[in-house]
């Protein structure tokens, strides 16, 4: 997994030092993170075609999430593809509103201990898309299979990515691989 690398970690890290504080609360269901997705994320949908989520801010951060009270601040980019790969569509997102985070620990990936700080889980979010046709609504989650509590269901080779609901329009219900992890910064 590429976003083990050092010098993009302590890159990630150094972000989050300076946006957020850095004290850690062990024992409360409070908690902040920084979404960071150094390559795109995919999704698939049912007629092949594939969405592919990606961050554009330095070293892959998106922006950040926090549980107890809910809240998100993140954008991106995305890219949809066809079957055949050409491109549809591209623009921009916008997270809105978080809806929920799974918490799948921290500190362990395939049973391999990593930096406690480092988790994964499933957050999900409401999202608003720039597109060539307009702005739409719909609901971004994202798989990281970091953490000691990553469900049986989601344990295989390409379970991270993202799954992307653009109600009335496509469903992207299956995850396609990518590169992503929760930095818990409170």
């Amino acid at each position: 997994m590429r976003w083990l690398r050092p010098f993009s970690l302590a890159a990630a890290v150094s972000i989050a030092l300076a946006i957020s504080p850095v004290a850690v609360f062990a024992d409360s269901a409070s908690h902040t993170y920084l979404l960071v997705a150094e390559e795109a994320n995919a999704g698939v949908a049912p007629s092949g075609d594939t969405i592919h989520i990606s961050c554009d801010a330095p070293e892959g951060v998106c922006g950040t999430f926090g549980v107890n009270p809910k809240s998100i601040t993140a954008s991106g980019k995305f890219e949809h593809f066809l079957p055949d790969g050409s491109l549809f569509a591209s623009g921009t997102w916008t997270a809105t509103q978080l809806i929920s985070f799974h918490a799948y620990g921290c500190g362990v990936v395939f049973g391999q201990p990593i930096p406690a700080d480092l988790c994964g889980g499933a957050v999900k979010f409401r999202a608003t898309f720039s597109t060539p046709i307009g702005e739409l609504s719909g609901i971004i989650t994202v798989f990281c299979v970091v953490g000691d509590k990553v469900p049986a269901s989601i344990g295989g080779p390409f379970t991270e990515g993202v799954t992307v609901d653009v109600p009335g329009i496509v469903n992207f219900n299956h995850p396609g691989g990518g590169d992503n992890i929760y930095i818990q910064t409170s």
